[in-house]
């Protein structure tokens, strides 16, 4: 097959430009292999075999990109047909397949012939003339590494003393950063560049040094063991300025009807513990759990400062607003069966809401139950986080029976969460309604369904539901 000459015939073609001999040697050597050209410059065997060069529309066509080299293809994906950057010429590298399964060169390289070519910054002994001095060093011996890019290890200094600030220089010259004496915590003076581009502070008056001395009355964090009490307030934190003197802005004094340092609020004689809405004698504003019952504050001021919207232990009195039912009104088993407080299980109290409390069953639910609770919330006024927070216990005969935790936004019924299977005890369930904001008839609601089977199982035990926001 006559693909590699071909090969080889590309890549002359390419790589030199004195061709006529290369071409007369090709020829003989395609003429021996039976090779012509067509009309189209296209060669093919004589013999009969298959045109080797682009498809000529006859089914022959190259499959570029199919990882195998077809004919008219160079290379295609990573096979190369053991071509490398060596064998076309070149001292190293790694050859590439183009789109169009052409060999790329791109990637081949002459790095250490000695002579600096092309991307090369050197190559060998050839530095291009260039020196550790034209790299900004103050002297030293330039090499070049087997990448054929500088070495400088051996080249000396960094470029002090040329008028700019490089890596690892605090000034040069007279380029100072912007820095003075006062920047350094000194209080005056000269400051200056030392030869090895290192602050000259020799010049600078001594504030700064962090020693209270002389006539300074702090010098850094040095405060002479003073304090704000020391400076006629009730407390804070003192500093000291660049001049080394007291920084008391942060000193405050709770009480003197002037806010202060860190106070959040002072009303003098106005501040109080136990007034509602009142500064507190701390000079910081009332907080939730402070056990004043300030306004916007829920009944009774709870510590947790929760704004409760509805809760039940169903320990109290039935049904407290609650609708209940079931879908299934017939007496396929044992008639109807509906939620109601039952003495079975409680997490908290004596009672709980049972699936089952109403019927006739005493422990165990019923077959073909559809039993369901709601209850209206109002979400008018609720801000912030609306939380839905219940207890849960499940007992279950089956996977065929299940609880789901429904809703109703005034625009039909939807799924909070769902369960088929025990839950291991009372467990603590919490969601988010915060989209019923400002729905004054938001429905909540519980849901049981059993099928056929007998049922050998408590069911779905509910309790402690609380509706709340935080402010």
């Amino acid at each position: 097959m006559a693909t590699p000459i071909l090969l080889v015939f590309r890549h002359e073609i390419r790589r030199s430009r004195h061709l006529i001999p290369t071409l007369l040697a090709l020829g003989l050597v395609l003429a021996a292999n039976g090779c012509v050209f067509d009309q189209s410059g296209a060669p093919y065997d004589v013999t009969g075999d298959a045109t080797v060069g682009p498809d000529t529309g006859d089914g022959g066509a190259a499959l570029c990109g199919n990882g195998t080299i077809d004919q008219g293809e160079d290379c295609d994906g990573d096979e190369f047909d053991n071509q490398t950057c060596g064998s076309l010429g070149f001292l190293g590298g790694e050859l590439t397949c183009a789109a169009d399964c052409l060999i790329s060169t791109a990637g081949c390289s002459n790095c250490g012939n000695d002579q600096q070519e092309e991307d090369e910054h050197c190559d060998g002994v050839d530095l291009a003339g260039q020196t550790c001095v034209g790299l900004g060093f103050d002297g030293g011996n330039l090499s070049c590494g087997p990448d054929c890019t500088f070495e400088t290890n051996l080249c000396t200094g960094s470029g002090c003393g040329d008028g700019v600030i490089d890596v690892g220089e605090e000034c040069d010259g007279i380029d100072l950063g912007g820095s003075t004496c006062a920047s350094l915590w000194h209080d005056g003076g000269n400051l200056v560049c030392a030869a090895d581009c290192t602050f000259d502070v020799s010049d600078c008056t001594d504030c700064g040094d962090g020693v209270a001395e002389g006539n300074e009355a702090c010098d850094q964090a040095d405060l002479a063991g003073r304090d704000c009490v020391d400076e006629g307030f009730e407390g804070g934190s003192l500093t000291c300025d660049l001049n080394c003197a007291f920084d008391t802005t942060s000193c405050a004094t709770c009480g003197n009807n002037q806010i202060e340092g860190s106070e959040e609020c002072d009303d003098g004689g106005a501040n109080s513990n136990t007034v509602p809405d009142a500064c507190r004698m701390s000079c910081t504003h009332p907080t939730c759990g402070d056990g004043v019952c300030d306004t916007g504050d829920p009944s009774g001021c709870p510590q947790d400062c929760r704004v409760i919207l509805f809760a039940d232990d169903f320990d109290g009195a039935w049904p407290n607003g609650w609708s209940t039912g079931d879908n299934l009104e017939h007496s396929y088993e044992s008639g109807v069966d509906t939620w109601e407080p039952a003495t079975n299980a409680a997490h908290s109290g004596t009672y709980s809401l049972w699936c089952a409390g109403e019927g006739n069953q005493s422990s165990n639910y019923d077959n073909y139950m559809e039993s369901w609770a709601v209850h209206t919330v109002d979400l008018s006024f609720a801000t912030g986080t609306i939380h839905y927070d219940l207890w849960l216990w499940l007992d279950l005969h089956n996977d065929f029976d299940y609880f789901v935790v429904t809703y109703n936004n005034s625009s039909g019924w939807g799924n909070l969460e769902s369960f088929d299977a025990d839950n291991g005890g009372w467990t603590h369930l919490s969601y988010d309604i915060s989209f019923g904001a400002g729905n004054p008839n938001f429905q909540i609601g519980l849901y049981f369904d059993s099928n056929f089977t007998n049922n050998s199982g408590h069911g779905a035990y509910v309790d402690d539901i609380v509706v709340w926001y935080q402010p």
